[in-house]
């Protein structure tokens, strides 16, 4: 996992950009990230690392993305001004967004041996834009769903519980053992048998100020033998609000 760090001046840059085109950076990232995948799967074919068959469908095949999706705007407006603000709360949900096929250009014709492009011969300004707009309609689509909190409720605790459980598997056992063992599926193979994404990620913001306040709570309670838990169950109130029910310390 890699992480890019934009300077104050750069991201305030980047976001009067993408309003003055109508999107979001948060929906222009998602694109960017293909396009930035496509590079790398780019330069690996014209170094001759896939097969003619791979690469076409590699070129073909739409994609997936995946990352964590802001649900402070939904917390409970009562708890959140009474203190909820300040709590320790990772309030996700998590998106899962369609893209088409992989953004390559001009570059589709390139062969094997030809110098790798631009980012920007990949995929036009027009397009990113145009891009950016299905992964906003997508979004709203999402987010507005009348069963959108129920579906958040519903996923959540699973997905906390099937990490907890693969933290604590790890913690006892160590590293899981390699799989080296095992057949290596080719990329049509591993489309046929399950969800292959193509990229995940998020923006962060600014999270220096959080960050260093985490890591003065982390210190604190580890040192008075006291454990987090993280315990991400919401319930629904008024049929509006969602909120914490269970966030603290043992």
């Amino acid at each position: 996992m890699r992480h890019c760090a934009l300077s104050p001046e750069s991201s305030s840059q980047i976001i009067v950009n993408c309003r003055q085109n109508g999107i979001t950076f948060g929906s222009a990232y998602v694109v960017l990230g293909q396009v930035a995948l496509s590079r790398v799967l780019l330069r690996r074919y014209l170094r001759g690392e896939f097969s003619e068959e791979e690469w076409e469908f590699r070129k073909r095949e739409p994609m997936l993305a995946a990352g964590p999706l802001n649900l402070r705007p939904f917390l409970d407006k009562d708890w959140n001004e009474a203190g909820g603000s300040t709590h320790l709360c990772a309030s996700l949900a998590f998106y899962i967004y369609h893209l088409p096929f992989l953004p390559l250009g001009a570059a589709s014709q390139l062969r094997p041996g030809m110098a790798v492009p631009n980012f920007d011969a990949l995929l036009s300004k027009k397009r990113l834009v145009l891009r950016s707009k299905m992964i906003t309609k997508q979004s709203n689509n999402f987010v507005k769903h009348p069963l959108f909190l129920e579906i958040t409720t519903t996923s959540s605790p699973r997905r906390v519980d099937r990490m907890r459980e693969m933290a604590l598997r790890h913690r006892k056992d160590g590293v899981p053992a390699s799989h080296d063992n095992e057949p290596i599926l080719t990329p049509m193979e591993q489309a046929l048998s399950r969800l292959v994404f193509g990229n995940l990620g998020s923006t962060m913001g600014n999270v220096r100020i959080r960050v260093s306040s985490l890591l003065k709570t982390l210190h604190d309670n580890i040192n008075s033998s006291r454990s987090i838990v993280f315990s991400l169950r919401y319930t629904l109130q008024r049929a509006s609000r969602i909120r914490p029910t269970r966030w603290g310390w043992n």
